[in-house]
């Protein structure tokens, strides 16, 4: 099975991705870093609390500017004390540009 992004492309947020997520916290396009599959499986964590319902997908590890929103004030390059951020993101957020 073959990741539905390759590494080195660029992606935004889909449509349907709740606008928390899209607008906030990494609004602008992000590079593929790398990608790995999730089969939806819950951990011993968190079926102890009653479960946390996951989907079965590729989980996408993209790479963004630090300063690309202007909603945090430093922007997020204080916070981190680097310009480049990784995140892990399901691949239903996610759409090609």
């Amino acid at each position: 099975m073959e990741s539905p992004f390759a590494v080195g492309s660029l992606v935004i947020w889909a449509d349907d991705t709740p606008q928390t997520w899209r607008f906030i916290y990494t609004p602008g396009p992000m590079t593929v870093v790398s990608a790995r599959y999730d089969d939806g499986q819950q951990g011993a964590y968190a079926k102890r609390f009653g479960g946390i319902p996951r989907t079965p997908g590729w989980i996408i590890t993209v790479e963004y500017d630090a300063d690309s929103t202007k909603y945090y004030d430093p922007p997020l390059s204080y916070y981190f004390h680097k310009q480049r951020i990784q995140s892990d993101i399901h691949q239903m957020w996610l759409v090609l540009v």
